[in-house]
């Protein structure tokens, strides 16, 4: 087998609980008497985070004693699942390069996104018989949703959610990142179209660039581990 659903379910649990503790964490923070909020309320996320990994655990205030602590816990929990997430994008990076490599070439293709779509592929390699069908298959397809004179398109619901959210993930890379993405999304905004249909419409580019690079027919079979 090509890819193991083990990693990609590890990564999501730890990619979920490494937001937990970020939220716990700037919560805490926010939360923090005055005189204490006040020395990291400037800070970026990542100073405040370095330096609660260097916290001591004893101080003459047993309140931001506890407080210190805790936060050196949470510090300490966001790093080791980074750590996680770091490693297991290492171990996906090689197999998907070696059997996709123009995937991971992607603008906001990455590992993990890599590793959900070709997922969600080897699992219905029989469904796979056009990029039209693949698009259906990530949830990408538009659904008429149109009314009177007004013409228009909705979200797809159906299809793979872990593929789905993966073309999201990309989708929103680029719109951030990428000049050409952003003047699209520039374009369409002053067309009257608004944030979700443009992200509708790049859902689909996105899934037909991913086909066009990947040539998913008689390819997939080996794709899913049992």
């Amino acid at each position: 087998r090509l890819l193991s659903r083990g990693l990609g379910d590890v990564y999501k649990r730890q990619a979920h609980d490494r937001v937990e503790a970020i939220n716990q964490f700037k919560s805490m923070m926010f939360r923090a008497p005055n005189g204490f909020r006040d020395v990291f309320s400037t800070k970026t996320f990542r100073h405040q985070l370095n330096a609660a990994v260097r916290f001591r655990t004893s101080y003459d205030d047993l309140v931001e004693q506890e407080l210190r602590v805790a936060l050196k816990m949470l510090a300490q929990r966001i790093r080791f699942l980074e750590g996680q997430i770091t490693d297991i994008e290492a171990r996906l990076r090689p197999i998907i390069a070696e059997h996709f490599p123009a995937l991971l070439g992607l603008h906001g293709v990455g590992p993990h996104s890599a590793a959900q779509l070709l997922v969600a592929a080897g699992d219905n390699a029989d469904r796979l018989h056009s990029e039209a069908a693949f698009a259906k298959l990530c949830g990408a397809c538009p659904q008429p949703a149109s009314s009177g004179k007004t013409v228009r398109f909705r979200l797809d619901r159906g299809g793979s959610r872990n593929a789905n959210r993966a073309l999201y993930r990309i989708v929103i890379v680029r719109m951030r990142h990428d000049d050409n993405t952003r003047r699209y999304v520039t374009r369409r905004l002053a067309e009257g179209k608004t944030k979700a249909e443009i992200i509708r419409c790049l859902k689909r580019f996105v899934a037909r660039e991913i086909w066009l690079s990947c040539r998913f027919r008689g390819s997939c079979g080996g794709l899913a581990a049992g």
